[in-house]
């Protein structure tokens, strides 16, 4: 297998109150078309530039251990997400503010097989969750703009995560709604009905604990064949860069490989009732015991 190339990326996670902004890919998408996202895309220079002329200590940067207090990227990523999010969505956030507000989630990174399978590569993306209280003034206006672009997404959705998940159990995968979004909305699913000031502390202790390393899915040996992937995530007894909790707790996704190109649905979800209610909980455990891959660099 070919070395995999990497294209970098970020996404914001914009709540208002309880409810979450999603938006649909298109179908012409050739990423994952038709699937229910956050907004966001990949990094552009003019967000590096943007950044390096920032003024210092205006805002907590990233909270991941391992990032530098004045990491131009960490910046880099929050305007690429405001960015994106204006595009697709129409909503335009004062950028000196938000960045400053926004708490830094996680970074998943596509399995390796899967990125080595086409010429552009993978993504390594950031999430970042803003969360403004929904009778604010900024969400009066917020909700005022949001649309959909008609281009790159055909719908915009206002969602709490609880209710974005029964529709994604209730669909029998019918609705497209990726891992990464599914594990983001299922571990800030009980902050967001306390509200905006519950929903951050939450994303801050998950970027310590569980999300404190970047997420990067792992083929499990010995069960997975060249027709059927199974992916161990952290928590799972088979992840081998994460220590489980319990020897036997299982949190993986399956893939039959045998399935058009575009369709990247997994046909199953298999996750042990005890780890579900770990990751649900306000105290969330550090699961690593070593990096996966170090943060990347512009």
């Amino acid at each position: 297998m070919s070395r995999p190339r990497w294209s970098q990326s970020a996404s914001i996670l914009l709540f208002l109150g309880d409810k979450i902004c999603m938006v649909r890919r298109s179908g012409s998408s050739r990423f994952m078309p038709h699937a229910l996202v956050f907004p966001g895309g990949k990094l552009e220079e003019d967000d590096e530039k943007w950044a390096r002329e920032y003024p210092a200590g205006r805002t907590n940067r990233c909270c991941c251990s391992r990032c530098n207090p004045g990491d131009v990227t960490d910046l880099s990523f929050r305007r690429c997400a405001l960015r994106e999010l204006k595009e697709e969505t129409s909503i335009e956030l004062d950028v000196s503010e938000a960045v400053s507000r926004m708490v830094y989630l996680c970074q998943f990174q596509t399995p390796d097989y899967e990125a080595a399978k086409t010429k552009k590569g993978g993504f390594i993306t950031r999430f970042y969750v803003y969360a403004l209280e929904s009778d604010s003034r900024t969400a009066q206006s917020v909700r005022a703009a949001a649309m959909s672009d008609g281009r790159e997404t055909t719908q915009l959705v206002w969602r709490s995560p609880s209710q974005i998940l029964k529709e994604y159990e209730a669909s029998g995968g019918i609705m497209l709604l990726p891992p990464p979004q599914w594990h983001t909305l299922t571990m800030l699913q009980n902050a967001a009905s306390l509200g905006p000031e519950a929903i951050a502390a939450q994303a801050r202790r998950l970027s310590r604990s569980y999300f404190r390393y970047p997420i990067k899915p792992r083929p499990i040996p010995g069960i997975s064949t060249p027709s059927r992937i199974i992916l161990a995530y952290p928590g799972d007894c088979q992840h081998d860069i994460y220590k489980p909790m319990d020897p036997k707790w299982k949190f993986r996704f399956t893939y039959y490989t045998g399935k058009p190109s575009k369709d990247w649905r997994p046909n199953s979800v298999e996750i042990s009732p005890e780890l579900s209610a770990t990751l649900e909980s306000e105290d969330v455990p550090e699961f690593c015991t070593k990096h996966v891959l170090p943060f990347s660099s512009l």
